[in-house]
């Protein structure tokens, strides 16, 4: 993490959790959209006149008051603990049971005759506020654009060529595990193209002597020295040139 300072994903990992963990835990970044990222730069949504970011909101006496002129006051403070055990603060806002006319007082109650309520998430709305400007920022902009052509491709290329859409293990040191080998294995093929390409070539580094020849499937030799030697020899189910 301290070789970066910007954290990129797709919105489907834009929530209050993981920007809490990246902004406050990991102090980077978030380049990342939340779930209505998208929605909310139409102009349909912009003018929606029922949507409560649009209404009216007095900060100094903490009210707002909506498309119908309803006003709600502040009520109280609401805590909802989710199931991992993430804490969310919300701000509970009731209409006023006295409006300024006798048609505001019946549109300030829900049809079963209660008052309305409405609620707000402040933490929430600030890293939503704060990854809208990074991301309408021309720096954000041009960030967010190269995970399309550097991080994309490469689960295309494994979910097609290598056919692998899920893991099939449990647990995190057997998914590493199944994942690492599918990785590697990419990499692998990578090395075998560029030794297509450069033909036959001697490959020294210390004690490892490797001769791959590019006329050849790939052959891979893997030496690690922890107290026995271990070799691994890897050759795929076709060719590759």
């Amino acid at each position: 993490l301290d070789f970066f300072d910007h954290i990129v994903a797709d919105a489907g990992y834009g929530s209050e959790y993981n920007y809490t963990t990246i902004i406050d835990q990991f102090e980077k970044q978030p380049v990342i959209p939340y779930t209505t990222y998208q929605k909310e730069q139409k102009r349909k949504y912009k003018t929606d006149p029922t949507k409560s970011q649009n209404w009216q909101y007095n900060a100094e006496d903490d009210y707002y008051i909506d498309h119908l002129g309803v006003r709600f006051s502040f009520y109280r403070y609401s805590r909802r603990i989710d199931k991992y055990g993430f804490k969310r603060d919300f701000k509970l806002y009731r209409a006023d049971k006295h409006q300024l006319s006798v048609q505001l007082d019946q549109l300030a109650k829900t049809p079963s005759g209660r008052q309305r309520y409405m609620q707000v998430n402040p933490t929430w709305n600030y890293y939503k506020a704060k990854v809208k400007a990074t991301l309408s920022s021309d720096k954000g902009k041009a960030i967010y654009r190269r995970r399309k052509y550097d991080v994309e491709p490469v689960f295309g290329h494994m979910k097609r060529d290598f056919g692998v859409r899920r893991t099939h293990l449990r647990g995190q040191r057997a998914v590493e595990n199944d994942t690492g080998l599918t990785l590697m294995a990419m990499n692998l093929t990578k090395l075998g193209k560029l030794i297509a390409q450069a033909g036959t070539k001697l490959i020294e580094k210390g004690k490892i002597r490797t001769i791959i020849s590019g006329k050849s499937k790939i052959m891979v030799r893997i030496l690690i020295f922890r107290g026995r030697n271990l070799i691994v020899n890897s050759q795929p189910r076709f060719n590759l040139w």
